[in-house]
C-alpha cells in the first residue's frame, strides 16, 4: 500500500480524484521529519504515491 492509499483509510481525510482535503478543507499542509512541504496538489499526490505506507508513523 502506498501513502495515498493509507490516507484513504484515514478518518476525516478524504481523497477524490487524488485529490487530497481534511474535513472538507483543501490546502492541506504536509510536514515531512519536521520540515513543512508547499508541494502543489498534484506534486503531493506524486510524493504520496512514491511512499510505501510502512514508512509513515503519524
Amino acid at each position: 500500500m502506498n501513502g495515498l492509499d493509507a490516507l484513504r483509510n484515514t478518518p476525516m481525510v478524504n481523497v477524490i480524484n487524488d485529490n487530497v482535503s481534511i474535513a472538507g478543507k483543501g490546502n492541506v499542509s504536509v510536514m515531512i521529519n519536521d520540515r513543512m512541504l508547499n508541494l502543489s496538489g498534484s506534486e503531493l499526490t506524486n510524493y504520496l504515491q512514491s511512499l510505501r505506507s510502512d514508512d509513515i508513523a503519524k
